[in-house]
């Protein structure tokens, strides 16, 4: 695509009045950093900015290529900005701008609408690169820790009780349920927590569907196993009282550990409860996965030493939930003396504590005290920033499995 295509699309967009023509229209090329307090993002707020001098614009030729000016654009950064000469608005069409300034409240919600659609992927073909793209978004970072870092006082022996291996077959994984869901009730000991339940949502494809603005993506799908607060399955409200999650493979490869990360975002921000993840072939390779801060937790532990774990947890959960149901309020918990482990955080929490620009008022709160013609050439701005932030410049390639 060509500058001079690019514009007419704007053009067409914004539908400029009759007497505008999309060759009137000029496009600078910027790089202002919209995470960060910095003069040039200052400046963008201020209608009397001048492009080249306070933004850094460059003005670009008709005859330039899009793809090739902005071959990996930064998300979260404005890279180009329109500008119409004041000289090619009719004094009536300033004065009047009402018009304009709904029809762009209207193509901003399109564009916000068509941003969400285009920017779907369901949790099985989460990629290494969409999981970069939602890390960068939200800020957050992975890395691994040990048993030893974590709870080194924790006793995880089992008392030489033998846990065996599950036997996979060479039938399809799902077909195998039958089969996986008791071998996890057994060796759990799930029917000790009478407050807390196995629940398979295999069957509900949209069951960790996210539609929020915390993340650049909407993920879409479900996982193998949940255990959530029994009373939820009654009420079908499993998704809201996810306690641990299930990641089961026949054989655990790289790419499985961003999908299961990715739906431990998508579970914690659905569930009330802070939500610990597990990945495994339920014989050998067991990963847990949790929210730390801004980080999210990766450890490795012996099939022993994983079902102990998450026994603690369901301790800790069934004492929690019996607390409240038997209103011990003024009481001491017994919840107090089983905390779980590893110690979690809710992503909401951490996202809304340290948002980069939080104690920055948006532009919005001053249109009160902007003309039309301002709060024109804001909105005009905003409008070609999401639209430059579509799938097509970001390269958003990854359909690979």
């Amino acid at each position: 695509m060509t500058v001079d295509e690019l514009r007419s699309v704007i053009w067409e967009k914004v539908e400029a009045p009759k007497h505008v023509k999309a060759k009137d229209l000029l496009l600078y090329q910027v790089n202002i950093d919209l995470t960060t307090q910095n003069p040039q993002r200052t400046f963008l707020g201020n209608p009397d900015a001048n492009i080249v001098t306070d933004l850094g614009g460059q003005l670009l030729s008709p005859i330039d290529n899009v793809e090739e000016k902005f071959p990996a654009p930064v998300n979260k950064h404005v890279h180009i900005i329109v500008d119409l000469p004041t000289v090619t608005l009719p004094v009536a069409a300033r004065r009047n701008n009402d018009a304009i300034i709904a029809t762009l409240d209207r193509i901003d919600k399109n564009v916000e609408d068509m941003k969400r659609e285009k920017s779907s992927i369901h949790l099985s073909r989460v990629t290494e690169g969409y999981w970069m793209k939602i890390q960068e978004f939200i800020g957050i970072d992975y890395q691994a820790t040990t048993r030893e870092r974590e709870f080194p006082n924790l006793n995880l022996g089992l008392n030489d009780e033998r846990i065996d291996a599950f036997g996979w077959t060479d039938a399809v994984k799902r077909t195998q349920s039958d089969r996986y869901k008791p071998y996890l009730t057994n060796i759990l000991r799930l029917g000790t927590f009478r407050t807390l339940g196995l629940y398979d949502p295999t069957g509900d494809d949209s069951f960790l569907s996210t539609n929020t603005d915390i993340l650049p993506i909407r993920l879409s799908g479900t996982t193998d196993l949940v255990i959530v607060d029994r009373h939820s399955i009654a009420s079908r409200t499993q998704e809201k009282h996810i306690r641990v999650l299930f990641e089961l493979k026949k054989v655990v490869n790289k790419k499985h550990t961003f999908q299961t990360m990715a739906k431990l975002i998508s579970a914690d921000l659905i569930s009330m409860h802070p939500v610990l993840a597990i990945l495994t072939d339920l014989i050998d390779d067991w990963l847990f996965f949790w929210i730390k801060g801004k980080i999210i937790m990766r450890l490795t532990l012996s099939k022993a030493e994983s079902v102990a774990l998450i026994r603690h947890n369901l301790t800790s959960a069934n004492n929690e939930v019996r607390d409240m149901e038997s209103n011990f309020s003024e009481k001491e918990s017994s919840f107090s003396e089983e905390k779980p482990l590893p110690k979690r955080q809710k992503l909401r929490h951490v996202i809304a504590t340290s948002n980069v620009s939080s104690d920055i008022a948006p532009m919005e709160d001053f249109f009160d005290v902007m003309s039309k013609e301002e709060i024109f050439r804001y909105k005009a701005k905003k409008i070609l920033t999401q639209f430059f932030s579509q799938p097509i410049f970001n390269g958003v390639n990854d359909q690979a499995i």
